[in-house]
């Protein structure tokens, strides 16, 4: 009899971990962006000598509403843009990686 009360706060300890959801307020999925990310409008991206020009932003939710253009340095990217997502909007973006 002394084992039903160790199983139960167990058992209650378990659901309770398993009830735990990522939720997210501003339109993003529960899970973490990747660090080293970047994100543009695929319309918006050119190649100026060694930069790529776009409206370079650290999330996909926050490029489907940045309008400003900046540079990233080719040689600082690990990869070339590749197609990420599509906004809201109905803007493509696409994803480079940052060393």
């Amino acid at each position: 009899m002394k084992l039903l009360p160790g199983i139960t706060a167990v058992t209650i300890g378990l659901l309770a971990s398993c009830a735990s959801v990522e939720t997210s307020t501003n339109g993003q999925s529960g899970q973490n962006p990747v660090s080293n990310a970047m994100y543009c409008w695929k319309s918006r991206l050119n190649s100026e000598g060694s930069d790529l020009v776009c409206n370079w932003a650290n999330s996909a939710y926050e490029a489907c509403k940045e309008t400003m253009s900046s540079k990233l340095d080719k040689s600082s990217l690990v990869s070339e843009p590749v197609n990420a997502k599509r906004c809201d909007n109905g803007q493509w973006l696409v994803q480079v990686a940052r060393r």
